[in-house]
């Protein structure tokens, strides 16, 4: 913001006030999440933070660092709050709003370091500026993608090889998904098509299979 008196025509005194943003700078990269618990966008009930989140670990940081207004983050897709993020991390973007002090590759290094040493619970990497048509490539990363999960699962009756054989043998699986819960209040009640495209499942107790 900036405030000066001129003078304008027949002397008249003029008084100019300006105000200068900058355009949104865009940071990608990309993110794991190594604890459960932590939500990808801050979630607040009732005016308090429920958990901790990857937008206000990462973006914050860098907010500061380069004194901008506010930090949002956006990703191809997300995980849930109780679900690790590991492999190769997913692909985001920060998008600073007003910052003040442009991010230099050798400045983006040093926030990164800053940002793994403090939180070993999210950890990012390969920080740099992206212009806004490389923000398309996360967002389309949104809707097309392939997801690859590692669970455990226990049952209430014994497990035997041929029930393991039979899982093992699902392809090409065209589901019906219906919105989940955690994200109904900003997501419309739908039913969404999903497919499974493999099952690699190993039997691990008579009542425990890893898939």
């Amino acid at each position: 913001w900036y405030q000066r008196r001129v003078r304008g025509p027949g002397g008249m005194a003029v008084k100019l006030d300006m105000s200068i943003c900058s355009t949104a700078t865009f940071i990608g990269g990309r993110y794991t999440k190594n604890a459960r618990n932590i939500s990808q966008s801050p979630w607040h009930v009732e005016g308090k933070a429920v958990c901790e989140s990857v937008e206000e670990i990462i973006g914050g940081p860098l907010a500061s660092v380069f004194k901008a207004d506010s930090a949002n983050m956006h990703a191809a897709g997300r995980e849930d709050i109780d679900v690790r993020m590991l492999g190769t991390g997913r692909p985001f973007y920060i998008q600073l709003v007003n910052a003040r002090v442009y991010p230099d590759q050798e400045a983006l290094a040093r926030a990164e370091e800053h940002i793994n040493a403090s939180h070993g619970k999210v950890q990012c990497r390969g920080l740099q500026v992206v212009s806004r048509a490389q923000t398309d490539v996360v967002k389309a990363g949104q809707e097309d993608k392939n997801k690859e999960y590692r669970c455990i699962i226990r049952t209430d009756s014994p497990v035997t090889e041929e029930d393991v054989a039979r899982l093992s043998s699902v392809r090409d699986l065209l589901l019906n998904q219906e919105t989940p819960l955690r994200v109904l209040h900003r997501r419309s009640p739908l039913l969404r098509k999903r497919r499974i495209i493999s099952v690699n499942a190993r039997l691990l107790t008579e009542d425990e299979v890893a898939m």
